[in-house]
């Protein structure tokens, strides 16, 4: 898998499906989020962009995602106020082959 590619690719939209195998990707997205209290897990979370890495299938034209399945990693330089084209490609210069592998490694353990 080319990572550079991925950089690439997440440069021109939102997310890229990389085919593994049969009809299993891997899904990479750059997100914004809000940020703040999280119920769920009882933590902080902090407001900019996120990279997550999700392991999916494609199959009949319908997408299979698996609960807590995925990982994701905060790649703003630091906590954004508001979602702009600036700020978003700040956090892809976050976005690095290293991060990827070690993401992709995570998720496929």
């Amino acid at each position: 898998m080319n990572y550079q590619d991925i950089i690439e690719k997440l440069k021109d939209g939102d997310s890229v499906d990389i085919h593994v195998e049969d009809n299993k990707y891997m899904s990479y997205k750059l997100n914004y989020e809000l940020g703040g209290y999280s119920y769920f897990t009882g933590e902080e979370s902090r407001r900019g962009y996120y990279l997550s890495v999700m392991p999916v299938e494609k199959s009949n034209g319908f997408v299979r995602y698996g609960m807590f399945d995925g990982i994701k990693a905060f790649v703003s330089p630091q906590p954004i106020k508001r979602k702009s084209a600036k700020a978003r490609k700040e956090a892809l210069e976050n976005v690095t082959e290293e991060l990827l592998e070690q993401l992709t490694k995570e998720v496929t353990k």
